[in-house]
């Protein structure tokens, strides 16, 4: 997808961040959110969402992408976007692929700190997290837990 000249719309600019995502180019995802700041367009959460979806593509998740991912939140926050589920079930399988199951808990927790409503996805992608690191006692918690919901 050629990124070309001229002014993009917000909705333009988020289809460039996701064609890149879908490329597993991270890093050219992140420049597109930097040309759209250049732009002086805000950011949208759905602009956001695809970014994080972005920087998770791939088989395997490095480091650098999982802080990468936790500053995008922290930016999300800094603009005072709410974050949404889809936010928080891309970031917890973001998480799950490396495997740090504990910071995936705590990102729940923080979800329903921030009241955003827990889905069956997110249920699922913790619960794969937790019995992928042996955690069944954790598993077993959350599979109560989401029969409450």
């Amino acid at each position: 997808m050629s990124l070309g000249l001229g002014s993009r719309s917000l909705q333009q600019w988020t289809s460039v961040i996701r064609h890149h995502g879908r490329q597993s180019d991270w890093p050219l995802a992140l420049g597109a959110l930097q040309r759209m700041r250049s732009e002086k367009l805000r950011p949208s959460v759905i602009t956001y969402n695809a970014l994080i979806s972005a920087c998770s593509q791939g088989y395997e998740l490095d480091t650098v992408r999982n802080k990468r991912i936790i500053l995008i939140m922290q930016d999300m926050r800094r603009e005072r976007l709410r974050l949404d589920v889809v936010t928080y079930n891309t970031t917890i399988s973001a998480l799950e692929k490396l495997r740090s199951w504990t910071q995936a808990l705590g990102f729940f927790e923080t979800m329903r700190h921030d009241v955003v409503q827990p889905s069956a996805i997110t249920f699922n992608t913790l619960i794969s997290c937790c019995s992928k690191n042996s955690n069944w006692t954790h598993a077993i918690l959350l599979l109560k837990d989401m029969r409450s919901f």
